[in-house]
């Protein structure tokens, strides 16, 4: 029975994808009719009728065969069909994993085990050729294709920014060659469409996985999604959908695989599909997402965009108490925010409250927001102010840049004078170089005796240990 002949190639290619998945159901086959159920976006039922052993009628009540066309549901029932018919002499061959001959290029059913027979036959032929027929026959493959070109550099070489480039501008031209002038895909198309950029993740997306090359892979996905996205098609089959879920489990597959840094450019892109979207379903997918701290600072950006401030302290404070067990600066940076927001809105009481906060609770002091409280009062008032906030910091090189910053220059020398060894001292010298040169010489020269006498003692307890071992031998 020929029937692979009755349908297009990348019908029967989708059609033996229904099969290898398990899509049919109640299959019943008598001499003259084949009748079965395939699940696709629903469930058809196909009939096929059959006269010497030949197709005569095929019927599916899905879209697609309505006006008589082979369809995929068709082609997998008949997958099924050759199945059946197997001799006891074909399953036989089929199981005797140690001979391959010629019939093994050519005899495929569909099936894994057919597959992997076929697989090993070509193998086999490509071995018992000499190694310069190989590559001259592959260079004059990859010369005629550029898909295949660019598969086989991403196998062999580095896929550069430029190759996952190319990758994207193939996906569109995919789309521009469906298209054509009318700028639609009808519903006749959409099926093959959907078939070439499932290509696309299935072969090209998949041999970047393993090649561990997962930022390209996510790239190429994308570009598969964005194009899918971007057309005007007729898919009342379904089939973009599918792709679509397919697309989802491929994302959630690589999130397994990457590292930090890869989820980072992956959630990164993710919310940037969001920041296209309405603000309200931004704000509620990152409440979904709560724990996550990115979710988070977007939905506060969120709702400074719109100018929902109160909502904007209330996330802050929320996240103050979900991260607090987390790194200082991170907290720090909210309570930054929340200073920001006061200044906005013009509540100076807790605007100054924030700033005070900040500059007398985090060590080490950040000097810009220092002189942002310091604008706030005039000079006699901050005078005894700073005091306040010099006495109350206990980190000493923060009270140095203090110090340095309100030119307490005398002070400053007090404490470089008390600090030990060299790094103080070299922080400081253009400053106090000039104001106080004859205290810093000083300085350096009890800095260099105490390491001299350091080093004394330790060359003599080396040279002591050295005679006992002597001695001991």
């Amino acid at each position: 029975m020929n029937w692979k002949s009755l349908f297009p190639s990348r019908i029967l290619s989708r059609g033996r994808e229904y099969y290898l998945d398990g899509s049919i159901e109640k299959y019943e086959e008598t001499q003259d009719c084949i009748q079965a159920e395939v699940v696709g976006t629903q469930l058809y039922k196909v009939k096929i009728s059959l006269s010497d052993n030949e197709v005569s009628q095929m019927e599916c009540e899905c879209p697609y065969a309505q006006d008589g066309k082979a369809c995929k549901h068709m082609a997998a029932v008949l997958y099924r069909h050759s199945e059946e018919l197997k001799s006891p002499a074909e399953s036989q061959r089929m199981h005797d994993s140690k001979t391959f001959d010629d019939k093994d290029l050519y005899f495929f059913t569909g099936t894994t085990e057919s597959y992997e027979r076929k697989k090993a036959a070509v193998t086999k032929m490509v071995m018992k050729s000499d190694e310069e027929t190989v590559r001259n026959y592959l260079v004059s493959v990859l010369m005629e294709s550029d898909n295949y070109l660019l598969r086989f550099k991403t196998i062999t070489d580095v896929c550069s920014q430029g190759d996952v480039q190319q990758y994207i501008e193939r996906v569109q031209s995919v789309a521009d060659y469906y298209m054509g002038r009318k700028g639609f895909i009808d519903y006749y198309a959409a099926d093959e469409f959907i078939l070439d950029l499932r290509a696309f993740l299935e072969t090209d997306a998949r041999i970047m996985v393993d090649q561990q090359l997962y930022s390209e892979a996510f790239q190429l996905a994308n570009a598969i999604l964005s194009t899918l996205d971007s057309v005007d098609m007729d898919d009342s089959a379904g089939g973009a959908g599918m792709l679509a879920d397919d697309i989802s489990k491929f994302w959630i597959e690589l999130l397994s695989q990457v590292d930090d840094s890869g989820k980072r450019e992956m959630f990164q892109w993710f919310m940037e599909q969001l920041r296209k979207a309405e603000a309200s379903e931004c704000k509620a997918f990152c409440r979904e997402h709560w724990q996550n701290t990115v979710a988070r600072m977007y939905y506060i950006g969120l709702c400074e965009e719109e100018g929902v401030y109160e909502e904007a302290l209330q996330a802050l404070d929320e996240s103050i108490a979900k991260d607090r067990s987390l790194s200082k600066l991170q907290i720090r940076d909210y309570e930054k925010q929340k200073k920001d927001i006061y200044r906005v809105i013009k509540d100076e009481e807790h605007y100054r409250e924030q700033l005070w906060k900040l500059v007398e609770d985090y060590s080490p002091v950040d000097i810009e927001l220092y002189r942002e409280l310091r604008g706030l009062y005039d000079g006699k008032s901050w005078s005894e102010l700073r005091e306040q906030i010099i006495s109350s910091i206990r980190d000493f090189q923060s009270r140095n840049e203090l110090l340095e910053e309100e030119k307490l220059y005398d002070r400053l020398l007090d404490s470089v004078l008390q600090s030990p060894g060299l790094y103080t001292l070299r922080q400081y010298d253009d400053v106090l170089g000039e104001l106080h040169p004859v205290q810093l010489l000083e300085k350096y020269r009890q800095q260099l005796n105490q390491m001299a006498e350091m080093l004394l003692v330790a060359a003599a307890g080396i040279v002591f240990c050295g005679r006992k071992l002597y001695k001991s031998r």
